[in-house]
């Protein structure tokens, strides 16, 4: 009986979490789809729930689940890409609704960074390189969407930096720089020398907002 309840109550929060989310937001899908075009940041229109809900967590089990159901190993890979990407947009809501909310931002910059964790531990686990096809696309997606988060958040942390308490989120700003490097040190493990180098000029050459993302320059 009692397995049958845990059952329906996580089937219960894969259906509630989108729509929670929803509620919680009150922004139409046509206002935070385009900040997220200018953010460069591939995420749903409406990010949803965000890490400062106290329900929060129904869309993480949601997110487990998910994962939990993939096999393939790039397919996970390519999951945590998503998660991260969603993780970025919520991000960049938490500080648009409360943008002298430091700690709720610094919660959700700090939920961003251990999906980037996750990420390098999937990239870690690929056996193949960049010669398989399906392996080359997601290294693209990943190092696409690296650079354009750290794009995004130099656009937060600047925004970030008058605020009061302010000082409390740097650290996780620059925790997450680190992590995109190693990420991107896995992503040039996959790869011939030449290809990384060609990867990265691609995705460094047509930022968002036509800036150069310094924090990546040495990879170029």
């Amino acid at each position: 009986m009692t397995k049958y309840f845990f059952i329906a109550l996580l089937l219960g929060t894969i259906m509630l979490s989108p729509a929670v989310g929803r509620a919680e937001e009150g922004q139409t899908a046509e206002t935070v789809a385009q900040t997220n075009v200018e953010a460069g940041v591939e995420a749903p229109a409406n990010p949803g729930m965000l890490p400062t809900s106290p329900w929060y967590f129904l869309k993480e089990w949601r997110r487990v689940i998910q994962q939990a159901l993939i096999t393939d190993s790039v397919a996970k890979a390519e999951f945590e890409v998503k998660v991260s990407d969603e993780k970025a947009a919520e991000a960049k809501k938490v500080q648009e609704v409360s943008p002298q909310n430091t700690q709720g931002i610094k919660r959700a910059l700090e939920n961003y960074r251990r999906s980037q964790d996750r990420l390098k531990a999937r990239l870690e686990q690929l056996k193949e390189t960049s010669n398989n096809p399906n392996v080359d696309a997601l290294l693209t997606k990943v190092s696409d969407r690296v650079v354009a988060h750290e794009q995004m958040f130099e656009g937060m942390q600047d925004k970030l930096k008058d605020a009061e308490g302010a000082e409390k989120a740097q650290d996780t700003f620059d925790s997450m720089r680190e992590k995109a490097r190693e990420i991107m040190g896995n992503v040039a493990k996959k790869d011939t020398p030449e290809q990384f180098k060609n990867r990265m000029e691609n995705s460094l050459s047509n930022p968002a907002d036509g800036k150069r993302v310094d924090a990546l320059r040495a990879f170029e």
